[in-house]
């Protein structure tokens, strides 16, 4: 997988004036524009929700909030800097965009010297290099050359209009292999000096986990968090002054997928006291073609070109966003 998410609409609760019900689903893409801490001004029944939104990572993150009183609505309200503020620290420890953060430091140094790292950065490296070696490798976090050599990278976007050779993808695949990156206590290793990591895959599950954490301090209970299309629901939604399983839209796989309010909707009915997460990546969005053949950002390592098969969306859900993502 790659940095860039295709899980579109989020339904299950009353969500502000002019948007969609929960009886509804519809494509981010067609949302209409909203202050980040809107609410409806016709909730004034409780229980009710409450909807926070902004822009995280080029996309955007949202929160459905539901609160059962006053005082807790006007809690709310206020939590969208420390939103904010919670995603900026994510992207400072692994985001392969920002020059300064942890990852990036440690990908663009040519030594071994380890790295010491954040412990929130530590966790998401491990789980990267754990999923890596569950999938054999089909996974992989040092799999940036090849991303920059198919134009899917944060230098390369948008500027790659012809395949590489054989020969370019030999040399790139040279450089690509996550048992080169290793972990000792708080240190990040690596056994080439050109090898880079590259987390970003798991980079929106992480923002959305830490937004998650966030409101579970703050004693939110029943919410929905959606950074970039990685989901977070705890509790129950909202409808009509009762309670119901949060649903979730995904947008039907289909070329014109980011501008279609076509999605399949899945219902998400968390354990009392636990979370639940859905993450979707496909090779229906993110793509380009040349002499008649398309070429999507998923990448096979094992190859070093993206994928050919006929799976254009894959939907995972599980306790974990991170590990989902």
């Amino acid at each position: 997988m790659s940095a860039h998410r295709f899980v579109t609409a989020l339904v299950g609760s009353a969500l502000l004036a002019g948007c969609p019900s929960s009886e509804s689903a519809s494509s981010k893409t067609a949302a209409p524009p909203t202050t980040a801490s809107s609410t409806s001004s016709a909730a004034t029944a409780l229980p009710a929700t409450v909807r926070l939104q902004g822009e995280a990572y080029g996309s955007d993150w949202a929160v459905n909030l539901v609160v059962t009183s006053e005082r807790e609505r006007l809690q709310a309200a206020t939590l969208t800097a420390a939103i904010d503020a919670t995603i900026a620290e994510v992207a400072r420890q692994v985001s392969a965009w920002d020059p300064q953060s942890e990852v990036r430091r440690f990908s663009d140094a040519r030594h071994r010297r380890p790295l010491k790292a954040s412990r929130s950065t530590v966790q998401i490296v491990a789980v990267a290099l754990d999923v890596a070696a569950r999938s054999e490798g089909a996974f992989d976090p040092t799999v940036g050359p090849l991303l920059d050599l198919w134009g899917f990278s944060s230098s390369t976007k948008g500027t790659v209009t012809t395949a590489p050779t054989g020969e370019a993808i030999s040399v790139a695949r040279e450089r690509v292999g996550w048992r080169h990156i290793s972990l000792e206590g708080e240190m990040l290793n690596k056994d080439r000096d050109d090898v880079s990591l590259d987390v970003t895959a798991l980079g929106d599950g992480a923002a959305a986990a830490a937004i998650a954490a966030l409101l579970g301090e703050r004693g939110c209970s029943d919410f929905l968090v959606d950074v970039a299309g990685e989901v977070v629901v705890s509790g129950r939604a909202e409808k009509d002054g009762g309670r119901r399983d949060w649903r979730v839209g995904i947008n039907t796989p289909t070329a014109d997928a980011a501008a279609t309010d076509s999605v399949r909707q899945v219902v998400l009915s968390p354990s009392p006291g636990a979370l639940l997460s859905l993450s979707t990546s496909g090779t229906y969005r993110e793509a380009w073609s040349s002499d008649g053949r398309r070429y999507s950002h998923i990448i096979d390592p094992g190859t070093g070109a993206p994928v050919t098969h006929d799976l254009v969306s894959c939907t995972i859900v599980g306790a974990d966003v991170v590990v989902a993502d």
